[in-house]
């Protein structure tokens, strides 16, 4: 049976609501495609997306443009929008870092700066 994709906004959240398992640590996993690196995959009108970033906009609107979008739960296929946070790339580093997912060789250089 081939799937049917939505044709608006509120499709589009009823089917990250289809594809998402909540889990006792309260987050709520995207059980969709997946990439590389964990996080959840989706299709947004044609486009490719990540799935936390669309449970993002698709909450609290447009994400503005050179932000990223964080998870405090450190969990790539979390779409819980109580989890996620908006940041620069700095900040994405830092948080990435202190969460001990660092690379060593920017430690340094993020810790004298912060």
């Amino acid at each position: 049976m081939k799937q049917v994709r939505p044709r608006t906004i509120d499709g589009y959240r009823e089917k990250l609501n289809q594809l998402s398992v909540s889990s006792s640590n309260g987050c709520v996993e995207f059980s969709g495609q997946r990439n590389k690196k964990g996080y959840g995959k989706i299709k947004f009108f044609r486009r490719d997306v990540r799935a936390h970033r669309l449970a993002y906009e698709l909450k609290f609107g447009p994400i503005p443009e050179g932000l990223y979008v964080l998870h405090r739960c450190d969990n790539p296929p979390c779409i819980n929008v109580n989890h996620l946070f908006l940041g620069t790339a700095r900040a994405n580093a830092v948080d990435r870092m202190l969460k001990g997912r660092g690379n060593n060789q920017y430690t340094v250089v993020l810790t004298k700066e912060v």
